[in-house]
């Protein structure tokens, strides 16, 4: 599909458990997210994600090129009608620059 194609990952602000840890002049992100609709298609993928293990404190929003952050695995979840809308998004030591 043309054009550029963005996937939510982490909504639940509450819930958050994706981290990012900074190293220097990036961020490294480790987390899950089910259900993120239309990954297979995104570009790019933005996460909420925790930045300070501390309950009270607010997940931070970060993005990262999809195709070009080794360590993005999208899998595809086909549902019960045979479709594929829906995956399972792992990112594994997913170095993601800080102004993003």
């Amino acid at each position: 599909m043309p054009g550029l194609f963005r996937a939510g990952f982490g909504l639940h602000l509450a819930s958050v458990r994706t981290k990012a840890v900074r190293d220097g002049d990036h961020y490294i992100v480790n987390g899950h997210k089910t259900w993120t609709t239309l990954a297979q298609h995104a570009d790019w993928i933005f996460c909420l994600v925790r930045t300070d293990p501390r309950p009270r404190h607010r997940p931070a929003f970060r993005s990262c090129d999809r195709h070009e952050s080794p360590g993005v695995t999208v899998r595809p979840i086909i549902t019960i009608d045979g479709s594929h809308e829906v995956n399972d998004v792992f990112l594994e030591d997913v170095r993601v620059p800080a102004e993003n």
